[in-house]
């Protein structure tokens, strides 16, 4: 009796282990960000981020309105402008971002300097609206898929991400554009 009980006992720890693993996650959602998927216009929170992506538009070249230090900015390729307002929610962290498209990894552009959100230290719980700027290739304005991530980590895959998809080829494309350097939002 001993010797089944025995038996019965192990064979349900062996039923339970195997139930344990085939509920584990894989590993990519194991070590991955905790994306948060967004739709333009629409708040994302994450661990330490919230950010809402107002609006997306190409440019041939793209220039500082109200800076100290003023600043135009010319590319190759063609800029991919976000507007968008971003805070960080626990502790102080730069905001950044990266552009996934085409096989492409592309981070945002640090060439203005503090006039873009990109690496600017948000104290956390005070929301600032201002852009982010991407030089991409031409191409990529015609192109039907893309993945936009910004994160508080300068590696975009340690943290939690807001993501937003979206379908370069229906974004306004205009030749110039000026925008104003990052404020605060009132609360």
């Amino acid at each position: 009796m001993r010797r089944l009980a025995t038996i019965v006992i192990g064979l349900a720890l062996l039923v339970a282990a195997g139930l344990v693993h085939a509920a584990a996650p894989v590993a990519e959602a194991r070590l991955g960000p905790f994306q948060v998927v967004v739709g333009q216009g629409e708040k994302g929170i994450g661990r330490n981020l919230e950010a809402t992506f107002e609006n997306l538009r190409f440019a041939q070249s793209v220039e500082v309105t109200d800076s100290f230090s003023p600043w135009q900015g010319t590319t190759e390729g063609t800029w991919l402008v976000v507007d968008m307002a971003v805070a960080t929610r626990i502790e102080p962290s730069g905001i950044h971002g990266v552009l996934l498209v085409d096989g492409l990894k592309i981070p945002s552009s640090t060439r203005p300097g503090s006039s873009v959100l990109e690496d600017r230290v948000q104290a956390p719980g005070l929301p600032e609206v201002g852009v982010m700027l991407f030089e991409v290739p031409p191409y990529v304005a015609d192109l039907t898929q893309a993945r936009l991530f910004v994160t508080s980590q300068s590696d975009w895959r340690l943290d939690s991400a807001i993501v937003l998809p979206f379908n370069p080829s229906s974004v306004e494309a205009t030749s110039h554009i000026l925008f104003a350097e990052p404020e605060r939002i009132p609360s």
